[in-house]
């Protein structure tokens, strides 16, 4: 056996480290594409009307924002921390917290004067 062909990786040594990488790289895509995704929303429209539903559980609605201007939909808020009663110790906790906001393009643009929450 040559030396080169002891040293060098075989094509099996280096599809493997190819996979491992790609497993990786879809964890990291994953893990942005989650917190990207929050809230989740439906939107329908027809030729008279809008309708945005979304759910935000543990954000004030009086603290949600939603601004329309032309064709865009932005929706943003809040997520405070819960705060448990004195001596409740916590045993999960995997709701995140804090601000988020999201984007959407409508097909058509909107008087954001005549809008209703």
């Amino acid at each position: 056996m040559l030396w080169s062909e002891l040293t060098s990786p075989t094509w099996s040594q280096v599809e493997g480290v190819r996979n491992l990488q790609g497993e990786i790289n879809r964890l990291f895509e994953n893990l942005a594409d989650h917190r990207e995704d929050f809230p989740p929303v439906n939107i329908w429209s027809n030729s008279d009307e809008s309708i945005l539903r979304t759910e935000v559980p543990g954000v004030d609605p009086k603290v949600l924002n939603l601004n329309v201007n032309w064709d865009q939909i932005q929706l943003s808020g809040e997520r405070k921390p819960d705060v448990p009663s004195e001596g409740v110790v916590c045993h999960r906790a995997e709701r995140e917290i804090g601000k988020f906001a999201r984007s959407f393009k409508l097909p058509y643009e909107v008087d954001g004067y005549f809008m209703q929450t």
